[in-house]
């Protein structure tokens, strides 16, 4: 399963990682975040298993980026993990995020939450343009002693915001 996102004259693929990504996935991983990383054994699971769905950006370079949301069976929160772009600042992100939130709402999902590094401002800034809004603060929570911010937002089965149109 997979779908094209059309985006200000870029088109990023999007699609269900699978085996073959994980050298990829690990690089893009281990580049990404200087603690709290998935092991290689974590990356492996995640692309096999049916709790969670690991998804893959790609456009005319290659993988792009990857986004990793969790469910839980009898939960109508769906719980964004990690997401990990190659090249900040070109939309993937954003576009991966639509992308999740649009399986969370197809799985019967009514809101998303997520972690960020309080000292990610970068990232804390897409959230809250997306429409993410801070619920809480967990003191120490990642390996290297940074709190995390706990953000949130409502889908209500509505479609996630932004400017990108997905065609099957």
């Amino acid at each position: 399963m997979g779908f094209c996102v059309y985006k200000r004259g870029m088109s990023t693929h999007l699609r269900r990682a699978d085996l073959q990504d994980l050298d990829t996935l690990i690089a893009l991983e281990q580049a990404s975040f200087n603690s709290d990383q998935l092991s290689p054994r974590q990356m492996r699971y995640w692309v096999t298993t049916r709790t969670g769905q690991l998804w893959v950006a790609e456009g005319a370079g290659g993988v792009q980026g990857y986004a990793l949301v969790r469910f839980r069976k009898g939960s109508s929160m769906a719980r964004l993990y990690s997401i990990a772009v190659a090249t900040p600042g070109q939309g993937v992100a954003s576009t991966l995020i639509g992308g999740v939130e649009r399986c969370a709402i197809a799985t019967g999902c009514d809101r998303i939450q997520l972690e960020v590094s309080a000292g990610n401002h970068r990232a804390i800034a897409l959230y809250e343009r997306l429409g993410y809004r801070q619920r809480g603060r967990r003191v120490g929570y990642y390996a290297n002693g940074d709190d995390a911010l706990v953000m949130c937002r409502d889908l209500g089965g509505r479609a996630p915001q932004g400017d990108s149109q997905i065609r099957p």
